[in-house]
């Protein structure tokens, strides 16, 4: 086996579980939160990354025959699956999660979480087909921050409910809580 074949395959192996090893970790992590209403992805993505790692086994797609003379079953396999796992892993690490409790956040966004009651003030842009959902919110410094992102029609009532009842739905356990404490 030529030296060349043998790092093609050391470097396709790599990619392919590095690719998968991700995606399994962004499917628990998803799968850990609950109570989920709605799951959207921000007004202006980060998709410049998950491009660019797309584009490249592509590109290794209709480059390697060029070099190795042909491109095996096994490569356009590996590079097949390599590029749906990172697709489908950015678009779960890019979404923002809208649960009864409050906003989960992707990774390497602060805060993580978001909670009904921090919520200073919101609005929506409603369109025909896709409406803007902007939240407002003072960070630990005081500062304000805003969150926006795109939702269908349909899911704004939701939303729109989940943010207006500000986190009562876990009223009534801590109410039932003291109720037991004080009898």
């Amino acid at each position: 086996m030529h030296w060349l074949e043998e790092a093609r395959i050391i470097v396709l192996s790599a990619y392919v579980c590095t690719a998968a090893s991700l995606t399994i970790i962004s499917i628990a992590r998803r799968l850990q939160v609950r109570h989920v209403l709605y799951s959207g992805r921000f007004l202006f993505g980060r998709s410049v990354l998950v491009t660019c790692v797309t584009i490249v086994p592509i590109a290794a797609i209709i480059i390697e025959p060029a070099i190795v003379g042909e491109l095996g079953l096994g490569s356009l396999v590996g590079y097949l699956l390599g590029s749906v796992c990172w697709i489908v892993t950015s678009r779960i690490n890019n979404s923002i999660l809208i649960t009864r409790h409050g906003i989960v956040f992707p990774p390497g966004i602060s805060p993580s979480r978001l909670g009904w009651s921090q919520i200073s003030d919101y609005f929506v842009n409603r369109r025909l087909w896709r409406s803007r959902f902007t939240i407002i919110w003072r960070d630990e410094e005081g500062a304000f921050r805003r969150l926006q992102f795109r939702t269908s029609p349909r899911m704004v009532d939701r939303i729109d409910r989940a943010v207006e009842t500000r986190g009562t739905m876990q009223r009534p356990l801590e109410k039932s809580r003291e109720l037991t404490s004080v009898a």
